[in-house]
This record gives structure tokens, sequence and C-alpha cells, in this order.
């Protein structure tokens, strides 16, 4: 807030007081400018707007974290696995260059998490009826000619 000269106060906290300030705000209807990163369960449970910021440079983090004025920079996530799968797992080794899992395909994940009670006994479920309502993602994942493993809502047992 400091750096963007908008004369706010600028509040740090642990995750869990902060979260909750932000579900008591968003209850209350009370407006809240706040950095937080995808994918993350808030965005199942209320409708957030991203306020676009400049894009990251090295300079506008050359003043350290607190006088900042540009966006965060992107974090790539890589997929590592044993230089031995390939010959010892062909199956999983093919599953794992096609598995492409989006922030949004996160965030639909734990809304249906969310929307069962966020409770701990319900990641199961929640990942069911992920598997279950997204074929399309997943069934790209599959390694060539792997049969559909999953019975599909409409299957009988």
């Amino acid at each position: 807030a400091n750096s963007t000269q908008l004369g706010w106060t600028v509040e740090y906290n642990s995750h869990d007081p902060w979260l909750q300030g932000i579900q008591d705000t968003v209850s209350n209807n009370d407006p809240l400018l706040f950095y937080i990163w995808a994918p993350h369960l808030i965005f199942a449970e209320f409708d957030l707007v991203r306020v676009q910021l400049p894009p990251w440079t090295e300079e506008c983090y050359a003043d350290g974290d607190l006088a900042v004025d540009c966006d965060y920079p992107v974090a790539d996530l890589y997929k590592v696995i044993s230089t031995t799968l390939e010959t010892n797992a062909p199956g999983a080794f093919e599953f794992l260059l096609n598995f492409n899992y989006t922030n949004d395909d996160q965030i639909n994940a734990l809304t249906e998490y969310f929307n069962l009670g966020a409770t701990p006994d319900q990641f199961d479920q929640a990942a069911c009826n992920w598997v279950l309502n997204n074929e399309p993602i997943w069934s790209k994942w599959l390694p060539t000619g792997a049969i559909d493993p999953v019975p599909t809502s409409s299957s009988s047992t």
C-alpha cells in the first residue's frame, strides 16, 4: 500500500486469522483489497475479482518486498520423475507426461470440497466427484490404449 500511495494501512497476519478476516469482511459486504495465491479455497467460497498489477520486473523488486509496485513473478512448476520410470513403468511415465492440471481445475476441485462441507472426511468424496464430472480433462492423461477404469454415474454394478 505504501508503494501505491493509497494511504491505506497494511496488515500482516498468519494464514488462518488472515483468511477469517477476509471471510468476515466479504460477508459484511465491506470493500477489501488483499493478496492471495491461486489456486486457493477462497476462490470457491467467494466471487473474487483480480486487480491487474504492472508486470513483474527485477527493477520493481529492487527496493525489497515492502516497496514493490508490480505483480509477483510467475512461479513455474516442473514435473520431476525418475530417469528409469519410462522403462520400468511406461504407463505411469506416459500418464505423468500427459498430466496437465490448471488453476481452474484445482479451484473446481476445491469448490466441490467446500460444497461438501470442507471437512477432512470429505476429501475422498470431493475427489471422486471431480473425477466423475471431469472425464474430458483426466481422460487425456491416460496412457494410449488404457481402458476407462472409472465407472460413470450412469453405469450399473
